[in-house]
């Protein structure tokens, strides 16, 4: 006999999410747009709609959204007024939320810088003999555009640079103020639209709790990188890694910042102490996830969401302890400066603790364990940040109907599931990259078209970075 979600022990915070809302909630997005060029302002009204959207977001690796959005632009529209000035052009995006304020539906808007992707718009057709009018009754063109962010493209290439002391700022100050003193005095000099491009910034509580007294930042050192620098070159800032991101987040359902996030990586232990939390619950049927209009609610900073069944979780279990080992070794270079000795009766004696920082995170079962000798070094941070990255695995979570800008970069993350035995569990991971994809409601991209209206439904693919210690 199968296990349905009604008789699941998960079924009362289930069915609290689905509860249907006191305000009017929709599960579908309307997403419009206006189409700049040097000369015109295309939206709907001239037959330009947006047929799909997807944005990848690498909490890892990139500083900012990659962003594709297919437009179906009216083929003598495209050719006459679009082709000949595709080297400048911007996309406005208004988005319509779920929730409505009052009786009035929310929307949030960003304009973009638009790049013509050659690779995928291979298809453009030779048809300039032909009237504008005339190709303007043909099927519409998919003009494929990757958006950039403006503000984000600005602040990639701000730089800073300085000596820092204790003298300058009249008393010392810690990595975090530091960071953040930075990023807002250079934000502060940047003007998009007569506005700064960040709203606000976020960086997660630093585990390094030494205050800075001189510190020296090179020229043109790009602000994005300062966190970065400091992490790797410097004194070293978290135990687990360091991500630097820019993304709007959603503070609740009708309030949205552009933010600067400054966070670890592999710390899933920070869940308890993070302002906004978000709870995933794995239920064993997962029609609910699949089918329902509403999947998640996003409350008093804490967003819980009900995703489709995890098939598994794969765990490295020892295969990286016996390549890559569990710890390490390093000589701390500030103690060279003092005297790593006990003086006995019998003469001076060598107290190998005052010298070497060896650390293990977790024995081999079969008692082989070791850590790589990395040398001299100040900075810890690093070395531990390798250690814990190489000791997790990874799962992913779909969720459906869900507001992306409710997932915040670098966050911890909760799992509820039911173990074998029937009971709740729990796993905490963090969460590194989020695909999220807009689909057009209807299957026939003409019925959008003429009616001059883009209804999308959105999936949301979450990789979440799991501790294997959990398993």
């Amino acid at each position: 006999m199968s296990v349905t979600t009604t008789n699941s022990n998960l079924i009362l915070d289930i069915k609290e999410i689905i509860e249907p809302y006191e305000e009017k909630y929709v599960e579908h997005f309307k997403i419009s747009c206006i189409l700049h060029t040097e000369e015109n302002d295309l939206n709907e009204e001239d037959g330009v709609v947006v047929g799909h959207l997807s944005i990848f977001r690498d909490y890892l690796k990139n500083l900012s959204d990659y962003i594709e959005v297919t437009l179906y632009v009216p083929l003598g529209t495209f050719i006459y007024d679009i082709y000949p000035k595709l080297d400048n052009i911007e996309v406005t995006l208004i988005v319509t939320k779920q929730k409505y304020q009052g009786d009035s539906p929310f929307k949030v808007q960003e304009r973009y810088k638009a790049v013509f992707l050659v690779d995928k718009n291979a298809n453009v057709p030779n048809v300039q003999n032909y009237k504008k009018e005339i190709l303007n009754q043909q099927h519409p063109y998919a003009l494929k555009l990757q958006l950039l962010d403006r503000g984000v493209e600005v602040l990639r290439i701000k730089t800073t640079q300085g000596i820092f002391t204790k003298e300058d700022n009249s008393k010392t100050i810690k990595l975090d103020e530091f960071i953040h003193s930075i990023v807002s005095t250079e934000n502060k000099k940047i003007l998009i639209d007569n506005k700064n491009p960040l709203e606000s910034i976020y960086i997660e509580k630093v585990d390094n709790q030494d205050t800075i007294t001189k510190v020296t930042i090179p020229s043109l050192t790009r602000i994005v990188e300062l966190p970065e620098y400091l992490q790797t070159k410097k004194y070293g800032i978290y135990n687990a890694g360091l991500g630097v991101y820019i993304q709007k987040f959603g503070l609740n359902h009708f309030e949205y910042k552009k933010s600067f996030f400054t966070y670890s990586l592999y710390d899933s232990s920070k869940f308890d102490n993070q302002e906004y939390k978000m709870i995933f619950f794995n239920p064993i049927d997962g029609a609910l996830a699949m089918t329902n209009k509403i999947t998640y609610k996003y409350e008093d900073k804490i967003l819980r969401a009900i995703i489709e069944p995890i098939n598994n979780i794969e765990s490295t279990k020892e295969a990286l302890l016996m390549s890559k080992g569990s710890g390490f070794r390093v000589s701390n270079a500030n103690s060279y400066m003092k005297k790593p000795v006990e003086m006995t009766k019998d003469g001076p004696k060598y107290v190998r603790h005052q010298l070497n920082t060896e650390i293990s995170n977790k024995d081999r079962k079969d008692n082989l364990t070791f850590g790589f000798n990395y040398g001299v070094s100040n900075n810890m941070f690093n070395y531990t940040s390798e250690i814990l990255k190489n000791q997790g695995s990874y799962v992913n979570l779909t969720v459906n109907h869900l507001d992306p800008d409710f997932i915040f970069p670098g966050g911890a993350c909760k799992i509820v599931y039911e173990n074998k035995e029937g009971k709740i569990s729990e796993i905490f991971g963090v969460i590194h990259s989020v695909y999220i994809t807009f689909n057009a409601i209807s299957q026939n991209y003409l019925t959008g078209y003429v009616n001059k209206a883009s209804f999308f439904s959105v999936a949301t693919n979450i990789g979440v970075f799991i501790d294997a210690d959990q398993f």
